[in-house]
């Protein structure tokens, strides 16, 4: 079977992963077991290449990923998929549909690796909320840092996809990572193909260019790390 339940509320050794997390922030080992409880706390394992929300069904948890990543593609009118982001360890999946009870009505989100999450039953943003937890305060207010930080990720990708050159999307995608790893040798997590998706190319024309700019001394490439040598 793919998915497995393991336990409904976690074990003391995943507690340091889980307070590392940004919808737990603020939150101590003093308090965490009693907000997880409050939240429905539910861990699975799944294999790698499951779709976690099927489409057209309703999101009523939100995934915090313990172990492994998870990508949110969109397959755009012509069929081709669209990455439109990579989650990783600490990060949350599919907070905003979960928050306002919403249904998938067409992102493909599906785990990468092999996996291991943690379904949360977040409080409603809505102004119905019945949820009686007495931490919902913190938690959403959590939640909203969260969103906002996903909007602006989401404002960023609509500049990139916006870029009409494919070198001008390739040097917006990369100082993005640098920015994000804080180093210009940066190790990129993603193969050539799933670059391409990112920032909606060819994976051959993708290649090409980044084979131009290495000839042309604006980056170094070796193996699956590029080190930036221009400022963007």
């Amino acid at each position: 079977m793919p998915w497995q339940q393991r336990e409904r509320i976690l074990k003391n050794d995943l507690y340091e992963i889980i307070l590392k997390a940004n919808i737990f922030r603020s939150f101590d080992r003093a308090t965490i077991s009693k907000v997880l409880k409050c939240l429905n706390a539910r861990i699975f394992n799944c294999d790698k290449n499951i779709n976690i929300y099927p489409i057209g069904k309703k999101v009523k948890s939100a995934a915090l990923i313990i172990e492994g990543e998870v990508d949110i593609s969109l397959i755009n009118n012509a069929g081709n998929k669209v990455l439109l982001c990579r989650k990783i360890k600490h990060q949350l999946v599919a907070a905003a549909m979960a928050s306002n009870n919403s249904i998938n009505e067409n992102l493909d989100i599906r785990s990468n690796t092999r996996l291991k999450i943690i379904f949360l039953e977040l409080p409603k943003l809505d102004c119905n909320n019945k949820n009686t937890c007495p931490f919902k305060t913190q938690i959403l207010q959590n939640l909203v840092q969260i969103l906002a930080e996903n909007d602006e990720y989401l404002s960023n990708k609509v500049l990139l996809i916006s870029e009409k050159l494919l070198r001008d999307k390739l040097l917006l995608q990369l100082s993005t990572l640098s920015k994000i790893q804080k180093n210009n040798n940066i190790c990129i997590p993603y193969t050539r193909e799933e670059l391409a998706q990112l920032i909606c190319a060819e994976r051959s024309s993708v290649s090409r260019e980044l084979c131009r700019m290495k000839k042309e001394g604006l980056i170094n490439i070796e193996k699956n790390c590029i080190t930036l040598n221009y400022s963007y």
